[in-house]
């Protein structure tokens, strides 16, 4: 009925990222998608709604083959609970005012990875 209202296309990734919050606590999570706009992941920890977050994401810039770490402040847009894993939340987060030259980046890794055959999140 509504369709999707997304802004950036997203694919599934499974990727690590590593978070770092402002209090100094850090840690390592699985990627479960990724937009040129935010990711979205799981984790143990809690966040809250418009926490600010620096991440580092690994990936393989499509031209070079070479693996790059991107460097992003993110903004926490959601947090849903999730049943299974107990205490785990899904977090999404989008990107706070990143460089076009790291948008690029991304979007070209996400073209890469559809054609490579990874699916398109839903």
């Amino acid at each position: 009925m509504f369709g999707d209202r997304r802004k950036h296309q997203r694919v599934r990734f499974d990727g690590q990222i590593s978070i770092f919050k402002q209090s100094g606590d850090s840690e390592t999570v699985n990627c479960e998608n990724l937009s040129s706009g935010g990711i979205a992941f799981k984790s143990a920890t809690p966040f809250h709604c418009n926490e600010q977050l620096a991440i580092a994401l690994t990936i393989t810039n499509p031209k070079t083959k070479q693996d790059e770490t991107i460097d992003l402040i993110c903004i926490v847009t959601h947090i849903v609970e999730l049943s299974y894993p107990q205490g785990h939340v899904r977090v999404g987060v989008e990107f706070y005012k990143p460089e076009k030259k790291k948008v690029k980046l991304i979007n070209k890794f996400i073209d890469f990875l559809f054609d490579q055959g990874y699916q398109k999140a839903g």
